[in-house]
């Protein structure tokens, strides 16, 4: 049901409000893999080497679907990690799969209300803000999608997680939203990293 008025308010261009990403049930959806360190990605679209994102977080999204469904999945799984002047999102695609939708949007509602677009162009990719589509964040396409989101947009307050849902789009039409209720609770402060494990 929240699919289908979020939908509403999309066709509308109006902002979505922040209650219907928010989850029906206090608890969050929890990732599986935590971050251990701060990172320093270079936003290319490839894993440019072993240790650029091996201190980042990580969600398997392919645990929230069964295996029906993951026969048809686009999206695989988050890493996520921080600096001090970026968030750092990067997501494993189906590419061949991704290819075969015409007009594919990523959509992540975070907290506060912000939303941002991504979407093809020739270069591989782009990503904007909802509110502002002339806004475009640092962000590439090639073997997976990587995307660099400036921690003065989100505005977290000191020790804050980051709240995320995502959906997959095609035109009007949701084709997967992770999770499938509420928003991963993501780990964004160097407060919360266990200071024995950073290798920076």
């Amino acid at each position: 049901f929240r699919t289908h008025v979020t939908n509403c308010y999309q066709l509308a261009g109006l902002p979505i409000p922040e209650t219907l990403t928010a989850p029906i049930k206090r608890q969050a959806a929890q990732p599986r893999d935590e971050p251990t360190g701060l990172i320093h990605p270079t936003i290319d679209g490839r894993e440019t080497s072993y240790y650029e994102w091996l201190y980042a977080g990580r969600v398997d999204l392919r645990q929230q679907y069964s295996a029906i469904q993951r026969s048809d999945q686009c999206l695989k799984a988050i890493h996520y990690g921080f600096d001090e002047t970026f968030q750092y999102l990067r997501f494993d695609v189906d590419l061949h799969r991704l290819a075969q939708r015409s007009a594919w949007t990523i959509e992540l509602a975070l907290a506060g209300g912000t939303v941002i677009d991504i979407s093809p162009d020739p270069a591989g990719a782009r990503a904007s803000l909802r509110t502002d589509p002339s806004t475009f964040l640092p962000c590439a396409l090639a073997r997976l999608i990587e995307l660099a989101v400036p921690r003065s947009l989100l505005a977290l307050k000191a020790e804050e997680q980051l709240r995320l849902a995502l959906s997959l789009r095609e035109g009007a039409d949701v084709l997967e939203r992770y999770p499938t209720e509420g928003t991963f609770e993501l780990l964004a402060s160097a407060a919360h990293l266990d200071p024995h494990a950073w290798l920076v």
